[in-house]
Formats: C-alpha cells, sequence, structure tokens
C-alpha cells in the first residue's frame, strides 16, 4: 500500500468517525479493569499497553481502532489497573507482578492464547517484561516512544531544560537548582522533569503534517475528549515508589526480545523530547538498525501524529488472512 493509498484511508475512516467509532466494541470489567475488544474473534490479535504509568487507552483507540479493526484485525485494548476508566486500586498492587497478571487475566477471559503486542511509552515497559515472560504468546512486538533507559530520558530532559532561554520560561532556573539537589528516583524528581518536558514541547510535532493534524481534530470532537487530557496520579506515585521506575534500564528485556523469534520494532518519533541521539544509538545496538525507526514529523505519541506509519508497522508485522 504505497502512501497516498494509505492517508486516503486515514482520510475515509476519520470522515465516517462518527459511524464506524467502536461500533462492534464489547466493553467488560476484568476485576475493575476497564476492557475493550473490538473487531472480529477470527482476525489477528493486537494488544494496546498504553503509557504513564497512570494514563489510558482512549487516545489510540480514538486514533487507531477503527482502521485495524476495518483491515481486520481484533484489537484489545484497557486501562490499566487505577488508570483512565479503570476503578482505583490498593498503592501496593502498583507493581509489575500485579501488571503482569493483569494482562494474563484480560487475556485469559478473551480466550486468546497469542497476541501481537503494542506498548507506548511506560506501556513499553510493560509490553517488554510481558513478552519476556511469554515469548510463545507473542505474534509481534511493536513499541512507540519507549525508554530504554529510564535515567538515559531524564538526563535528556534536564539537557534540554538547560538549553532551554530562562527568560522565556518562567521558574525553569529555579527548578534546574531544584533538581540538581533531588534524588533521582523519587516522586518530585519525576515530576518535575515530565512538567518541564511538556512544557518545552517533548510532547508535540514541530511540523505536524496534515493527516496528524487531522487526527488532532477528529478525536478532540468525540465526546468522550476528556480522557484524553486525563492523567491518573495513583499509578504514577505507586509504580514510583514500589518499583523505582524511572531508575530502570531495560536492555536485559530488551536483548531477550530481540532473540526469541517473533517481529520486534521500535517505533521514535523525530520531535519526541524524550529521546536523545544516544538513547536511539543504544535501541539501535541492542536490537540492530532495522528494528529501530524514526518517524518523520512526529513526537511522543505518534500514533496520533503519524497513524498512517503505525498502522503500517502492525501490518508489516502482523499479517492478517
Amino acid at each position: 500500500m504505497n502512501t497516498l493509498m494509505k492517508i486516503l484511508m486515514f482520510v475515509c475512516v476519520a470522515f465516517l468517525g462518527g459511524i464506524l467509532t467502536h461500533a462492534n466494541a464489547s466493553i467488560t470489567s476484568e476485576q475493575g479493569i476497564y476492557v475493550r475488544d473490538t473487531g472480529s474473534v477470527d482476525g489477528p490479535c493486537i494488544l494496546f499497553l498504553h503509557g504513564g504509568p497512570g494514563y489510558n487507552s482512549w487516545s489510540f483507540e480514538a486514533a487507531m481502532t477503527d482502521t485495524l479493526v476495518t483491515s481486520g484485525y481484533r484489537v484489545i485494548t484497557f486501562d490499566q489497573r487505577g488508570s483512565g476508566r479503570s476503578g482505583s486500586s490498593d498503592q501496593s498492587l502498583y507493581t509489575f507482578q500485579q501488571a503482569l497478571a493483569d494482562i494474563d487475566s484480560i487475556l485469559t477471559a478473551k480466550n486468546i492464547q497469542k497476541t501481537a503486542v503494542v506498548g507506548h511509552s511506560f506501556g513499553g515497559t510493560l509490553a517488554l517484561h510481558w513478552a519476556r515472560r511469554n515469548p510463545e504468546r507473542v505474534s509481534a512486538l511493536l513499541l512507540i516512544g519507549s525508554p530504554l533507559s529510564y535515567p538515559n530520558t531524564f538526563a535528556t530532559i534536564k539537557s534540554n531544560m538547560n538549553r532551554a532561554d530562562t527568560s522565556a520560561y518562567p521558574g525553569l532556573a529555579h527548578s534546574l537548582n531544584r533538581l540538581a539537589n533531588l534524588d533521582t528516583s523519587g516522586v518530585e524528581y519525576a515530576g518535575m522533569c515530565f512538567a518541564w518536558a511538556m512544557k518545552l514541547g517533548a510532547y508535540t510535532a514541530r511540523k505536524p503534517l496534515d493527516i496528524g493534524q487531522r487526527t488532532v481534530r477528529r478525536i478532540s470532537a468525540l465526546p468522550d475528549k476528556k480522557w484524553l487530557r486525563n492523567m491518573t496520579q495513583a499509578p504514577f506515585l505507586g509504580f514510583l515508589n514500589n518499583e523505582k521506575y524511572t531508575t530502570l534500564n531495560l536492555t536485559p528485556e530488551a536483548r531477550a526480545c530481540a532473540s526469541a523469534g517473533f517481529p520486534l520494532l521500535v517505533l521514535i518519533g523525530e520531535h519526541d523530547g524524550l529521546f536523545d541521539g544516544a538513547h536511539k544509538l543504544a535501541w539501535e545496538h541492542v536490537l540492530g538498525a532495522e528494528r529501530l525507526q524514526l518517524v518523520s514529523n512526529a513526537s511522543h505519541t505518534v500514533f496520533v501524529d503519524r497513524p498512517d506509519v503505525v498502522f503500517d508497522a502492525i501490518r508489516n508485522l502482523v499479517k492478517t488472512r
């Protein structure tokens, strides 16, 4: 499928969005976790794991699900424990062990033996952990804007802060001084870095294409658009306290997945402010250059900025019948 045809297909789906959006979706609750199952049970399964911790799957559903379902895929999305449309949870349950058990429970309830896994940002961290433990159940692994090294990500954010014009950003100089004296595994350090990453445009494509602008307009007009900006604090705090997730380096998990035998690809937006050149080279070193794709005119949320590229990646990794 050439680029023009892919873009035309997304235009058609966007135009019909009010008619098609999740028309055949079933919504269930597994242990209080919001789960959406869309598409034919006979289609190849795509399991999406959202970022955060504490975000939700709504933006991926709104941007990608209709096109995937129309193309023959079955799409499973869910809001992780305590996030978005899922119920709250005890702080002690915000752990990798529980998160992976939740994935297992959802797949068991849906009678899914094997699936492609798409992980965005922190969801990619979960995806790497789950795929390493269950390689026989993975048909393909797609990571989107997922850190290989969280310390590298925070170093990149701080570097961007240091390069920014302090006169143009009130409070930046104070934050830089404050960060220099904070515990890098703590809540205040992570929260301050992520807040400044957003202020400095780390999550915004600098030169968005028409397809990305149309996607933003379309999903921003949907009645449940409130989830686009929703971030639940409890999972973020829980994973920080229980797992010190911001100190993690996922190289062992990535190496294991690279040698597991299933197709694997990492997509990073060229304007994603969470990755510097060294971080991208680290991914290349671990996986090989052929498994890393830099996406032009995209930032952190590649499936919103460039849904055509994400669809193409899924189509190449996971063939429909």
